[in-house]
């Protein structure tokens, strides 16, 4: 099996990743891109210092221009050249550093840069030229340097309506001395960013994970069947809701263990006394003379079939739960299943004064649904109303329609059931308390077949009680419409 990273390490090295990144986009910017941006932006200052001078010139004569422009041309480093068109002359506005960028042969080089802005679609020229380098004492230096610098025109109209061509330039420093004094500058700070980003992700890492590897090993001691660990992540939000629900689990794993014992012990103990009884009404039959009576071997057979019931019991509700059999729909005229269903309880109720009162729709309402398990759903709740029943003896049954719906209810006046109990009452062999023993034709799975059955009819059902009052259990089904 492949050894995967632990979640302390992934933390760790995103972090690290990410600290890279950023350094990595910081070299780019200040040395890939340094150059690129600072022509950019130095040719969108010069584009919109030209703007302002156009603006100038169509109000003002040449001398106020001078004054106007002349503050901010010295700020922004940039001079101004105006073109006559009309007689081909040049004035020089303002000037920085202008004739030691051009040097020699000053004026062709303003021409071929004219030339070069107005055969351009864009009216933007850049132009390299070499110039004298001094020391700063003044001393001219035997080496000559490259310069450049951005010139920008543009067309306009003066005072007088003369045609005039109006020339922007800036110089565009070198930035290889910058670029080299960034490198040694980015070296230190990316050596000190990589120090700190790892000590940082270190911590981090650990930090964020130590919560989950916490959870991690008391989850392996839940696993092992401990169901009394307890879940105590800080820190988070996600990490304490995670601990939230890992508490609720160890808790309903810890029922669902109690719950499963309880159902091997019950089970254990239903197949066991019906097996004492057959075992040891057999052997009395056959070592003492006269005890194979009819009495004794109906005691058999009845120890025989509660053993059938309990196992169909089990078997339906396996087969149910997991999809083997499912339920034949059919319309069932709910009144008469009803009344077919409490007949056969007419020798019960003889032989135990039982009395079972009928509350039903007077017209009749029809439901669609398996007829066969309906009426399995209504022996279990009247035989578990019939266990629970109250002193009075009485097993209310109703059959009322609501809407689009029928609803049946199956109510004792027995003893009721605590709100504690009422969710619980649905699991298998689940016993509200030691005093309700199971009837000896029951199974103690009544309600779970009910419930599985009532699902699988995507019906409502529930139950409400009260204790000394009674309990009434309850499903609804849709009312369809039937012809007659």
């Amino acid at each position: 099996m492949k050894h995967k990273k632990s979640l302390r390490f992934r933390l760790f090295s995103y972090f690290l990743v990410f600290s890279i990144i950023l350094v990595a986009i910081l070299w780019l910017f200040q040395i890939g891109l340094l150059d690129q941006t600072y022509r950019i932006v130095r040719t969108n200052q010069t584009k919109s210092y030209s703007s302002q001078v156009v603006e100038a010139i169509k109000n003002n004569s040449l001398e106020d221009i001078k004054e106007i422009v002349m503050s901010q041309s010295r700020d922004n480093n940039i001079s101004v050249i105006i073109y006559n068109m009309d007689s081909q002359k040049y004035t020089i506005v303002t000037e920085h550093n202008l004739f030691n960028l051009l040097g020699n042969r000053f004026d062709y080089k303003i021409m071929e840069i004219t030339q070069n802005l107005l055969e351009d679609e864009d009216n933007t020229y850049y132009y390299s030229t070499e110039f004298d380098d001094f020391s700063p004492a003044g001393e001219k230096r035997s080496n000559k340097e490259m310069h450049s610098l951005i010139a920008y025109g543009v067309e306009t109209t003066d005072v007088n309506g003369s045609n005039l061509y109006v020339i922007t330039m800036a110089d565009l420093m070198p930035v290889d001395t910058a670029v080299q004094t960034l490198k040694v500058q980015l070296i230190i700070l990316t050596v000190i960013l990589i120090i700190i980003a790892f000590i940082i992700s270190k911590v981090a890492s650990r930090v964020l994970a130590k919560p989950i590897e916490n959870l991690n090993e008391k989850t392996k001691v839940l696993a092992t069947g401990n169901y009394d660990i307890r879940f105590d992540g800080k820190g988070y939000s996600e990490i304490e809701q995670l601990s939230d629900s890992l508490n609720d689990t160890a808790v309903q794993l810890k029922k669902a263990d109690q719950m499963t014992k309880d159902l091997i012990a019950n089970v254990s103990h239903d197949l066991r006394t019906p097996l004492t009884m057959i075992s040891g009404y057999g052997e009395v039959m056959r070592d003492v003379p006269g005890e194979a009576t009819a009495e004794n071997i109906q005691v058999i057979i009845d120890e025989a079939n509660r053993l059938t019931s309990l196992v169909n019991n089990l078997l339906d509700i396996s087969k149910l739960q997991s999809g083997t059999i499912g339920i034949s729909l059919t319309d069932i005229n709910v009144n008469d299943m009803m009344i077919a269903v409490t007949n056969t309880y007419t020798k019960m109720m003889e032989n135990n004064g039982f009395k079972f009162v009928l509350d039903l729709e007077d017209k009749t309402c029809y439901i669609r649904g398996d007829r066969m398990r309906l009426e399995q759903v209504l022996y279990n709740l009247i035989n578990n109303a019939i266990t629970h029943i109250g002193d009075d003896k009485v097993v209310v049954l109703k059959a009322k329609r609501s809407n689009d719906k029928i609803r049946v209810d199956v109510i004792d006046h027995g003893p009721g059931i605590s709100k504690e109990d009422l969710p619980l009452i649905w699991q298998r062999y689940y016993k509200i308390d030691k005093k309700h023993i199971r009837p000896e034709t029951g199974s103690g799975l009544g309600l779970s077949i009910v419930k599985t059955i009532l699902e699988l009819h995507k019906s409502e059902f529930g139950v409400e009680s009260e204790i000394g009052k009674g309990t009434d259990f309850w499903f609804e089904l849709p009312v369809i419409e039937v012809e007659e």
